[in-house]
């Protein structure tokens, strides 16, 4: 913050300074050798204050000859002509300015009021036979050097969210030039002693006149009014109208290959709008995520994409080619974040595939473990009644059944459809869990008005994963109580598996469900398989609460 008060404030100076040499100049009299020495300072504080070159922009030899020479040129042959020229160069890259902050558009208002006084009164009563009271011509003098202290007085405006930079309008500094043009040659033509009329008379009607015609041109170009055909030859003038919009979309295009996560992309690329002129404040949200930067104003734009939905806050109602701009940017921001998701999609899937084929690998070494037990158990049946001692029975028990697992484990390698689903009483399967993982200090409780059938695989997988994952946690900390509940109604089924330990950090519970996630203490592939096994069921896998002392997920299905 104390970095971007220094920068603003050197800013305001350097423009105090740019106006108190030109007319400290002007008032000393442009044949005086002190006003070229205060030229000359002008232009080296114009160096600093132009918006044109940037302060790291390398300038080769050429542009520096050209514009020593011109600067040159300027100070010898220095005459009110060559000064009013100048000042109405000023006046356009002031207009064209693209002020970014409050406070900046005070200031290029009080420079804008500055120099055409000097171009108005002093330039004008300097080129041209007109007569102006010298006491009127005086406080002029004299209220000009206060003028400019004003920028210096103004209250700060730094915001850190907003990159503070100068811009220039082409289309808006030819204009602000052109007028300033009409209204001095306007004010000359009308006044003594081609009309016999007073100067500032004449001075005032031009002021009228023209604001009167800007008016006009609004108001036609206003899309209230039915002449919509103007409006639409303005748009089309305006389709590239200089301003930061291609350096915006660079970034974007930059930002998209240096973000991982679609998540972190649209946060960061939403915020990048507010670097945007006219716009104050953002916000956005989609199915999944929202947002807000900047603050609110009382002219929101909403705009709506196929996955992002965004409304803009602007300083001021904006007409059709801004408007149509924005509506631009929303949709680029949206087409980039749409090509994430397809990459997130597309390296789940390769991750899906390489499980795959790695489960097929494996299918030949199965086979032949699958193979050697068959034949253990075989001996072991043949000859069980001559060999009756313990072990053996304890053998002749275990071994059937882990031949039958394995043979489940073959199918599954080997059959990936799920319409290959077995189905088994609630009952039944409660009492099975409680049985598998009684020697673990889990805690079972059933609210069951009914006996529903379930799919097997879906909640033996589910069960596993999740008691398995909240056992990393009773591993490094004893105090966690782990619950595992089933409550079934005419409604709903759902299981639920919970534990008062720590919560899951937010970058990983961001991405449950969505994309397999490197994890040596579980959350891994093994929650997003059974997420996707759940859905083609009519299921949901879900992470219901994450925080401290309570971290729960829930298997449901409701009618």
């Amino acid at each position: 913050m104390k970095t971007i008060l220094t920068q603003n404030f050197s800013q305001r100076l350097v423009s105090t300074l740019l106006l108190l040499t030109l007319h400290a100049a002007i008032a000393t009299g442009l044949d005086s050798p002190i006003a070229r020495s205060l030229i000359l300072a002008h232009v080296g504080l114009f160096l600093i204050w132009q918006p044109i070159w940037r302060g790291s922009q390398r300038l080769n030899w050429q542009n520096i000859l050209l514009f020593i020479v011109l600067m040159g040129g300027f100070l010898v042959w220095l005459d009110w002509w060559l000064l009013s020229g100048w000042l109405i160069l000023l006046i356009g890259l002031t207009g064209g300015r693209l002020p970014q902050t409050n406070q900046e558009r005070n200031i290029n208002l009080v420079i804008l009021f500055f120099l055409f006084i000097e171009l108005l009164i002093s330039g004008a009563s300097q080129l041209f036979p007109i007569r102006l009271d010298p006491l009127f011509i005086s406080l002029i003098n004299s209220g000009l050097f206060f003028l400019p202290l004003l920028i210096l007085l103004m209250p700060g405006d730094a915001r850190p969210d907003k990159k503070t930079g100068l811009q220039v309008d082409l289309f808006g500094a030819i204009t602000t030039a052109l007028l300033a043009s009409l209204l001095l040659l306007g004010s000359i033509i009308n006044s003594h002693p081609i009309t016999d009329q007073d100067y500032g008379t004449a001075l005032v009607k031009t002021f009228l006149f023209i604001g009167v015609l800007i008016l006009l041109i609004s108001w036609l170009l206003s899309p209230r009014t039915g002449f919509s055909g103007l409006a639409e030859l303005w748009t089309q003038s305006l389709l590239n109208i200089g301003t930061p919009f291609e350096r915006w979309i660079r970034d974007i295009a930059t930002l998209k290959g240096e973000t991982y996560t679609p998540e972190s992309f649209l946060e960061q690329a939403t915020s990048k709008l507010l670097t945007l002129p006219m716009i104050d404040g953002v916000s956005w949200h989609t199915d999944d995520l929202e947002g807000r930067y900047g603050i609110e104003t009382r002219n929101p734009v909403r705009i709506d994409s196929e996955h992002l939905h965004v409304t803009i806050m602007t300083s001021r109602n904006i007409g059709a080619t801004l408007s149509l701009h924005f509506r631009l940017l929303v949709q680029i921001i949206d087409h980039f974040y749409t090509a994430k998701l397809q990459e997130r999609e597309l390296a789940r899937q390769a991750h899906m595939q390489a499980i795959y084929e790695t489960g097929a690998r494996l299918t030949h070494d199965i086979k032949n473990i699958l193979q050697s037990f068959h034949n253990i158990t075989s001996l072991i049946t043949d000859e069980g009644a001559r060999k009756s001692d313990a072990t053996q029975d304890l053998l002749k028990k275990q071994l059937p059944v882990l031949t039958h697992r394995l043979e489940s484990a073959l199918d599954k390698l080997q059959n990936t459809n799920t319409d290959t689903i077995t189905y088994i009483n609630a009952t039944e399967w409660w009492k099975e869990a409680q049985i598998k993982y009684g020697h673990h200090p889990i805690a079972f409780t059933a609210h069951m008005d009914l006996d529903k059938p379930l799919p097997r695989e879906l909640f033996d997988s589910a069960m596993e994963n999740l008691i398995d994952n909240a056992k990393q946690k009773s591993d490094s900390d004893p105090d966690t109580l782990i619950t595992a509940e089933l409550r079934i109604d005419s409604k709903t089924t759902r299981l639920s598996v919970r534990d008062n330990g720590a919560p899951i950090p937010d970058d990983i519970a961001l991405r449950l469900f969505k994309q397999p996630l490197n994890s040596a203490s579980g959350l891994g592939v093994g929650l997003l398989q059974v997420a996707e096994l759940a859905k083609g069921l009519g299921y949901e896998l879900s992470l219901t609460y994450n925080e401290k002392g309570r971290v729960e997920f829930q298997l449901s299905r409701g009618i």
